[in-house]
């Protein structure tokens, strides 16, 4: 496993364990509630502790993955800079649309760099997305901290409730909104097949975005990633420093996709078709949390 691998996998024990925890002694609070049976004042404090203690453990995840994806989101930007610089556009502005084009076009210069531009700036994208979804995960572990924190307290216990489902709303809803925008994506996209016309919907959301379209892009990206990769393939065992350099680049757009060289490895030897490392690293870029 790499190093992102361990970490996140340690963090979903720690949580997984606190959450068991907090389980059992809720179940055992109700039941003796049930039974008309003394509750200590220990038990009632221990289950808004450890709703604390897990919230703790939600923010150290959402702080990694919202640094990451900072990080990520830079490195893209600066790559997607980069080749558009060798497509001659400026900064600021966006070559989309020339890129594309430049996919058929160009020279075989021109497409190597049209490929990367559109690489870059989808997994900057991607990125960027992640770190929206870390924010908003980060705010809703704050808010059931505070609900935990006052009723531990000793403030009356309807304060910290309406903290508590104030955060779960906000991430459900969050969670229903981005279901719905992607179903109705789907929807004009599948209108426009059908019918050749958008529809009301149609105005209001991008088919660009739609989930055939996505797919699509993120199967261009891991064929120049994968077409990068037998570029910088070494001619002899010790690798020459332009090679080592093109597979260092390589492994930044690896890292951004959230995967990593080393689950590459781990995948390619379980499956030598790729089919299954094709599959896992369109998952990892699916990935928001």
């Amino acid at each position: 496993m790499s190093d992102e691998e361990k970490f996140k996998a340690s963090m979903d024990i720690i949580k997984t364990s606190l959450e068991a925890v907090k389980g059992g002694l809720s179940a055992v609070k109700s039941f003796l509630d049930l039974a008309n049976s003394g509750v200590s004042v220990a038990m009632v404090n221990a289950i808004p502790g450890l709703g604390i203690a897990i919230g703790c453990a939600e923010m150290i995840v959402r702080s990694v993955d919202l640094v990451v994806s900072l990080v990520r989101s830079s490195d893209m930007r600066k790559s997607k800079q980069a080749a558009k610089t060798v497509l001659g556009g400026k900064k600021g502005t966006s070559l989309k649309d020339e890129a594309t084009l430049k996919l058929t076009t160009g020279t075989d210069d021109e497409k190597a760099a049209a490929a990367e531009y559109l690489t870059a700036k989808g997994l900057q994208y991607v990125n960027d997305k992640r770190t929206r979804r870390a924010l908003l995960k980060m705010t809703v572990a704050m808010a059931k901290i505070a609900g935990d924190a006052t009723t531990l307290g000793g403030v009356s216990a309807p304060v910290g409730i309406g903290l508590k489902v104030g955060a779960v709303v906000l991430d459900l809803g969050a969670t229903v909104f981005r279901k719905f925008k992607q179903w109705a994506r789907d929807k004009v996209a599948a209108d426009e097949q059908t019918t050749g016309k958008q529809g009301f919907l149609g105005k209001i959301f991008n088919t660009d975005k739609s989930s055939t379209k996505k797919l699509s892009e993120y199967n261009r990206m891991l064929d120049n990633v994968f077409d990068m990769i037998i570029a910088a393939a070494p001619a002899a065992a010790t690798p020459t420093a332009p090679e080592t350099a093109k597979m260092k680049k390589v492994e930044g757009y690896v890292v951004a996709m959230g995967f990593s060289m080393v689950a590459m490895k781990r995948e390619a030897d379980q499956d030598t078709t790729g089919e299954n490392l094709r599959a896992k690293m369109i998952e990892a870029m699916q990935k928001r949390e």
